[in-house]
C-alpha cells in the first residue's frame, strides 16, 4: 500500500534497495517494486521475480482480483497477493557487490503467467538470454533485491548513473 503511494518499501533493512527504489521512481515517474529474482529457467529463457506481497496494486494483472494475505513465513498481515501485469519492465539495482558501487540495469517483458509463488510475482522474459543473465548475476555477486518499474527507462538510468559517477552493468 505504501509503494502505491510512491513510498519506498525495502524489506530486510536493504538501504541500497531503498535508494534504488527512489532513483528508479524518480526516473520512471511511477511506482516501483523491490523484488527478488528467485528463479531462472534457461529452457524457457525466463526468470521469476517475487516478493512477499508489497508490490503496488497498480502492477496487478488486470484479469486478477488482488487478495489480502499474510506473510508466508512470519504469518503476519497485511500483504497483497496477485500476479504482475504484462508489459515492458526495467529492473535496476544500485549495487555495492565486491565493495564497488555500480548501477545494474536489465530490461524485459513481463509475461502473462500464473503466479509462481504466494505474494506478488511475475515471469519476465529478459531482452538478454536468461543463461547470460544468470551468469552475470553470479559473476557480479549481485545482491538479491532489484527495483522494478513498468516501461523502458534504460537510457535515462544510464544518464543518471553517469551523473552519479557509477559504472553501469547491463544484464
Amino acid at each position: 500500500m505504501l509503494s502505491e503511494n510512491k513510498i519506498p518499501c525495502a524489506c530486510e533493512a536493504d538501504i541500497y534497495g531503498s535508494i534504488t527504489q527512489i532513483v528508479l521512481q524518480e526516473v520512471s515517474g511511477s511506482q516501483v517494486f523491490l523484488t527478488d529474482l528467485v528463479d531462472i529457467d534457461i529452457n524457457d529463457n525466463t526468470g521469476v521475480v517475487w516478493h512477499c506481497g508489497q508490490a503496488p496494486i497498480s502492477m496487478c494483472d488486470e484479469e486478477f482480483k488482488p487478495q489480502a494475505t499474510i506473510h508466508t513465513n512470519r504469518k503476519m498481515p497485511l500483504l497483497f497477493q496477485f500476479p504482475l501485469k504484462r508489459g515492458v519492465v526495467t529492473l535496476m539495482r544500485i549495487s555495492k557487490s565486491f565493495g564497488k558501487q555500480k548501477m545494474v540495469i536489465s530490461k524485459g517483458e513481463m509475461l502473462k503467467r500464473d503466479m509462481a509463488f504466494t505474494g506478488t510475482s511475475g515471469v519476465i522474459k529478459f531482452d538478454k538470454n536468461a543463461e547470460d543473465v544468470l551468469n552475470d548475476i553470479i559473476n557480479s555477486g549481485l545482491e538479491h533485491h532489484m527495483a522494478l518499474s513498468y516501461g523502458d527507462h534504460t537510457q535515462l538510468l544510464k544518464e543518471v548513473a553517469s551523473t552519479m559517477e557509477l559504472p553501469v552493468q547491463e544484464m
